[in-house]
């Protein structure tokens, strides 16, 4: 073989060797979390607008990664006001849940006396996961609205149980039908917004 053709075979191949090894440090970077993890690395973000006397506010999350310890059980979002006032009004709001930029999952929330919840499931059904991307829209109206406190929480679950005793939105530290063994975490966001 003549000298001037090694350097075609030679810079394939050196390329070939160091994209493996590129990739093999790569993917050993990946970090791997379990669901009590989840709370530290999940998307999780309130915007809000208002407009005379009516405040849309909208919830989005997403869990950029899925936990090593699976999918399933229940999660819960609450609208909640801090200070409870009558005349502030809900509306039950849509919650919808995404696969991609397809929409796989759509629900009305609950309203109760200081707020709407929404709760959603966490599981994998044809290959598709529920629950780890998704957005809440809520439209609240009243003419207190600039005087009233209102914190968003999330509630993540990853056991099955048969739900959580909802009579209040203020999900800080929620009970469950069946029992206290039911494992969660907490995220809490307040909702910031000037009136225009």
């Amino acid at each position: 073989m003549p000298t001037g053709n090694k350097i075609v075979f030679l810079f394939p191949a050196t390329l070939m060797v160091l994209l493996f090894i590129g990739g093999y440090f790569y993917l050993q970077q990946e970090t791997e979390f379990s669901n009590e993890e989840l709370k530290d690395v999940v998307s999780f973000d309130v915007e809000a607008e208002a407009i005379e006397n009516q405040l849309t506010v909208q919830v989005e999350w997403d869990w950029n990664a899925m936990p090593t310890d699976g999918l399933y059980g229940m999660d819960y979002i609450s609208i909640a006001m801090m200070e409870p006032a009558d005349e502030i009004v809900f509306t039950e709001g849509d919650i919808r849940l995404f696969y991609g930029h397809e929409e796989i999952f759509r629900s009305k929330g609950k309203v109760v006396s200081d707020g709407v919840i929404f709760s959603f499931p966490n599981e994998l059904r044809d290959f598709e996961s529920f629950g780890n991307l998704g957005e809440i829209v809520v439209d609240i109206e009243g003419e207190q609205l600039e005087k009233t406190e209102l914190t968003v929480y999330y509630v993540h679950t990853w056991s099955h149980h048969l739900g959580m005793l909802r009579d209040s939105a203020k999900l800080d530290e929620p009970s469950f039908e069946n029992g206290p063994n039911v494992p969660y975490w907490v995220l809490t966001k307040p909702v910031e917004y000037t009136q225009k």
